[in-house]
């Protein structure tokens, strides 16, 4: 009983210090939060930190896992739903990309959070537990887009790779969302265009080969 209350208690402070974390690097930026702002913000000392995370890049990925839970979980509730379940597939993949759009407003921290990971310039070492699990959510939510491009267009995949598609389509929307988002003064400014339009203009452009070649 006694071993059950420390863990709790550890899991506890380990949340503390996320939920810290995470309020910091929304307000300061990921990269002017350091751990001693971290400690302060929590009311604990810069050790207590380091015995519950080894390092800022470790809590990072704790955050990040909190991501990548939290947009499976988005997109769950979402395909979940009676409305969704009736619709035709290129519906529901179009709802799919709402939702996605939905969730880089709502949570944009937590995108931002993802899109670091995504456009880091190497992949890092999988053993950290954090990252471990949140690759696991990221696998669930390939899973929903895999099911639904393969519901679209079954032809489409005779001789071609499910997993790459979905690949492809993920990265280059999480990049592209992210450009545009960074961006989109400068496109409003110089040409005209609209950011939330150009995000709508670019799904049809990369998701038209599965919707016309059945």
């Amino acid at each position: 009983m006694k071993e059950e209350l420390k863990l709790k208690i550890s899991e506890l402070k380990k949340d503390n210090i996320i939920d810290h974390a995470e309020k910091l690097f929304s307000e300061l930026g990921i990269e002017n939060t350091t751990i001693d702002v971290i400690a302060k913000s929590a009311g604990i000392s810069k050790r207590t930190v380091y015995t519950y995370f080894s390092s800022k890049t470790e809590l990072y990925n704790a955050i990040l896992y909190r991501a990548n839970k939290d947009m499976y979980e988005y997109f769950y509730i979402l395909i979940q739903k009676k409305e969704f379940i009736s619709l035709k597939p290129k519906e529901k993949l179009n709802a799919l990309w709402s939702a996605l759009i939905n969730f880089k407003t709502e949570k944009n921290l937590y995108f931002k959070i993802i899109t670091m990971y995504e456009n880091q310039k190497e992949d890092i070492s999988t053993t950290d537990e954090y990252l471990k699990k949140s690759y696991e959510w990221g696998q669930k939510i390939h899973l929903i887009l895999k099911e639904i491009i393969i519901e679209l267009n079954p032809g489409f995949f005779k001789d071609k790779n499910p997993d790459e598609i979905v690949l492809i389509l993920w990265m280059t929307s999480i990049s592209i969302l992210n450009t545009i988002d960074v961006k989109k003064f400068y496109l409003q400014d110089f040409f005209d265009i609209n950011a939330e339009e150009f995000e709508n203009t670019f799904f049809r452009y990369i998701a038209s080969p599965l919707f016309n070649n059945k």
